[in-house]
């Protein structure tokens, strides 16, 4: 057996071992935990814990609900876990579809035959360029729809590669079925068809397969693909949202779906810089790959040009890889998470670096040197190290232990409700409290207060209850419905309030900080609030100091954004505590949490302001160095707020004369 034959047997074990590698690195920096923002909203969301179920991503929430009865680990680490192998499965695909693909013009009696080892380089260094890609370790590392769409938008062109390579109707028809069933999950395959669509008639043409009859046969397959669409309205009809939503047929339902995937599709790809994105990835990608199917140049001046455009293309992509201001993470903000367009561009990464090894080969006819197979090595390695390289810089983007924290947090929530049932919410982390409350097997009702307005999310909130009344009141408002509800006997004691204290002052009750999270109680209740202050207190020299050094030590990964607004409204808590406190007769108490919040934010000019009034009352020594750093935040910031704005961002402010005294 020649040498080009064994590197041809061992390549499926290569590229294996590269997908290995990549499921161990994924595997590495895997998220412990729900990962805040996306990811939970999504996991909650196809796991039915939300009010509606999901109209898009149908085959990931049939695979979810399989994940989730898997009685081993948590369901955070086997949703992770799954996205992991999903991810190495889709290097591994690439790696396939590189290695296979058709390396020169069928005609073109001057293309030199591609060595065996540069085709299996230019598909390692496309899947390692893939692999360390920022959204695919992304991907890959918390629960997301996205690594399993990846999957399933790169196995029809896989499944028709074989076919063509073993004049395999069956798996003609296997892809078409794939390509069908891809596209009811993952609308960016409505944008692919096309390109399948070329590729499957130049396979029939060439196999001689061309006909009506399996024209026919191969439409009949794609309809059977697209049976989830028709499973999945139906199970909604069987949901108690068809009536919620007000549907009327079967056809509506479906209907909706479709619209649900249109808008996926739309809402995908970035309103400024969509164009730049396909200028840096897709198109250079087309290139180079028609380059391949091009007859070769016959003239130095013509080679060195392409060299000259590979090159520069080359660069494109390593640009794109080291994450520049233009490529399509930062375009998109990683949200939504897109990866077909480094799809592209691993693959045009693969037929660089191909092109540029075989610029080193020697002259027709001429041996093989050393000098030669050692610049192919050192090339190679060097291709396969950067992206290797800028995966390491990268994890502080890419890495799922980054949400830990927030995760800790929004736990917090959860211990702060006690034994109370109902959380009235502003929908912003219901994904992360719902799983949360599924792991530890508590019954929970999240009320979305902005969505209280939507019709159908009134009749959601009207089905909550048994009582006439109320159900006429939850379609009418929220409010209307909070106040009649919550003055009814023991109701008061099952709800709390996450953020906005301002919901139990509408209400006619007296906002209380508990932990976390906000209780009512009537205006004219009194407490000795010393147990709140020491538990928080005790939360804030604990979780507390772990938020404020996450904050400060991550600014660039997805959870960054969720730690920096714990933060924030973690100073915001403490100062409404201290203001508590102060009404509750605990001037001390109040000082100490004052100064709290100001160490987690310290541009929280209520609790500035509170604690400068508190100073001047209990005579502290730093009364004027208070006064003076006052004076200049009030003049950095002038006319930045009014009253309640100012009360909504950082919390009360006790004395309001004082806010208004520095000409606000």
């Amino acid at each position: 057996m020649n040498k080009n034959n064994v590197l041809s047997a061992a390549a499926p074990w290569i590229g294996g071992l590269v997908a290995l590698v990549a499921l161990l690195a994924y595997g590495l920096t895997l998220s412990p935990v729900f990962y805040p923002g996306d990811s939970s909203f999504l996991l909650a969301y196809h796991l039915n814990l939300m009010p509606f179920p999901p109209m898009a991503n149908l085959l990931w929430n049939w695979v979810v609900d399989v994940v989730a009865a898997v009685p081993v680990g948590s369901l955070a680490v086997r949703m992770n876990a799954f996205n992991a192998l999903c991810a190495a499965v889709s290097v591994y695909l690439l790696f396939t579809l590189v290695r296979d693909q058709r390396w020169s013009a069928a005609r073109d009696p001057h293309a030199p035959v591609v060595p065996e080892s540069i085709k299996t380089w230019g598909a390692v260094i496309a899947a390692v360029y893939f692999a360390c890609s920022i959204p695919v370790w992304v991907a890959a590392t918390r629960a997301h729809p996205m690594a399993f769409d990846v999957v399933l938008a790169l196995l029809p062109f896989r499944l028709l590669q074989k076919a063509a390579q073993r004049n395999s109707p069956g798996l003609i028809y296997l892809s078409v079925l794939v390509y069908g069933l891809a596209l009811t999950e993952y609308s960016t395959m409505v944008a692919l068809g096309p390109v399948l669509g070329v590729a499957l008639l130049v396979v029939l043409l060439r196999q001689g397969r061309l006909s009506f009859g399996v024209i026919l046969g191969l439409l009949g397959v794609f309809l059977i693909g697209l049976a989830p669409y028709f499973i999945a309205a139906w199970l909604y009809l069987q949901h108690d949202a068809y009536a919620w939503r007000e549907f009327t047929s079967y056809g509506l339902a479906l209907k909706y779906i479709w619209l649900e995937q249109w808008n996926t599709l739309t809402r995908g790809l970035p309103r400024v810089g969509w164009l730049t994105m396909g200028m840096l990835t897709t198109l250079p990608w087309f290139i180079v790959f028609a380059y391949r199917l091009t007859p070769r140049p016959r003239t130095s001046a013509a080679r060195l040009g392409q060299t000259a455009l590979h090159l520069l293309i080359g660069g494109i992509f390593i640009a794109v890889l080291w994450d520049i201001p233009l490529s399509p993470w930062r375009l998109s903000g990683g949200s939504p998470l897109l990866i077909m367009p480094y799809v592209f561009a691993a693959m045009g990464m693969g037929l660089v670096a191909a092109f540029l090894m075989e610029r080193l080969l020697p002259s027709r006819g001429q041996p093989p040197g050393p000098g030669s197979r050692l610049a192919r090595l050192v090339l190679g390695v060097l291709l396969v190290a950067l992206p290797a390289v800028l995966a390491v810089l990268h994890l502080p983007v890419t890495s799922g232990r980054t949400g830990v924290v927030a995760a800790q947090h929004n736990q917090l929530f959860l211990d702060s409700l006690g034994d109370r049932d109902w959380l009235l919410t502003t929908g912003e982390n219901d994904g992360e409290l719902a799983l949360l409350a599924r792991q530890q097997g508590r019954k929970i009702t999240l009320i979305n207060t902005r969505n209280g307005h939507i019709q159908s999310y009134q009749n959601y909130l009207a089905s909550l209850f048994d009582d006439a009344r109320l159900q006429s009141l939850a379609r009418v408002s929220l409010a209307a419905l909070l106040k009649e509800w919550l003055d009814r006997p023991g109701v008061l004691a099952r709800v709390g309030v996450m953020s906005s204290p301002d919901l139990w002052e509408a209400m006619g009750y007296q906002a209380v900080p508990e932990g976390l999270l906000y209780t009512g109680e009537p205006n004219d209740a009194t407490r000795d609030p010393t147990p709140l202050v020491d538990a928080f207190m005790v939360m804030a020299d604990g979780h507390g100091r772990r938020l404020l050094e996450a904050s400060e030590r991550d600014r660039v990964s997805p959870a960054a954004r969720w730690n920096l607004g714990y933060r924030l409204e973690f100073a915001r808590q403490a100062n409404n505590l201290g203001v508590y406190a102060e009404d509750q007769g605990r001037p001390e108490q109040a000082e100490r949490l004052y100064r709290e919040a100001l160490r987690f934010n310290t541009n929280n000019i209520s609790a500035l302001i509170n604690l400068t009034t508190a100073a001047r009352r209990l005579t502290r020594p730093d009364q004027a160095e208070l006064e003076a750093r006052l004076d200049a935040m009030v003049k950095a910031q002038e006319g930045s707020y009014t009253l309640w704005s100012l009360s909504r961002l950082h919390g009360y402010v006790r004395a309001p004369e004082m806010f208004a005294s520095r000409g606000w």
